[in-house]
């Protein structure tokens, strides 16, 4: 009797991982990509600080670990801070959504995501939340750092790093950096 309701808060507590892909593959075994892990529904996704306005665009972005009984709008934004022109894809029942860039025909920026009700229309819990630097790093080999503490500085060369290089792997981080590994 009350196991579905027990459901329902199961989900709500389930979040979504935003990834912004060096490739169009979203594969997150295999290329380098930043994420904002755990991102609610209509919380921007950037990889830009106010540093890096547009200048890294990204090939693909995708949503992942979408539960299977919620319907999500991925959003990929041609701007950052979640503005400008974007394009949509709905999980309907899938794990996961990838955008590439010849899909969505321009630059990719940043990415977020809302409910869609029965209807088909989106359903808003109020208006966009800020947009968020992604918090994590992950890269080609699979090592994964932690971006939430890095200060403007290292972050940069994180950041710099990983627009540069679709193969990086640990050995190109420098060793400076390596404390941030998770």
């Amino acid at each position: 009797m009350y196991f579905p309701m027990l459901s329902v808060f199961a989900a709500a507590a389930t979040a979504i991982d935003i990834g912004l892909y060096n490739n169009d593959i979203c594969n997150p075994r295999s290329t380098v990509h930043v994420m904002c892990t755990n991102a609610d529904p209509g919380e921007c996704c950037s990889a830009s600080t106010d540093r890096w306005s547009s200048d890294k665009v990204w090939a693909a972005t995708s949503f992942h670990q979408i539960p299977t009984e919620w319907n999500i709008e991925g959003r990929t934004y041609h701007e950052r801070d979640c503005q400008g022109g974007f394009k949509t894809a709905r999980s309907e029942g899938k794990t996961e959504i990838c955008k590439a860039w010849a899909q969505v025909q321009g630059p990719i920026i940043s990415g977020s995501y809302h409910f869609v009700g029965a209807n088909g229309r989106e359903r808003r819990r109020g208006d966009s939340r800020p947009c968020r630097r992604a918090d994590t790093l992950v890269l080609a080999d699979g090592a994964e750092y932690d971006l939430r503490s890095l200060d403007e500085a290292h972050f940069s060369t994180l950041f710099e790093l990983a627009a540069n290089a679709e193969n990086l792997t640990t050995a190109d981080i420098p060793a400076g950096l390596a404390a941030f590994r998770k």
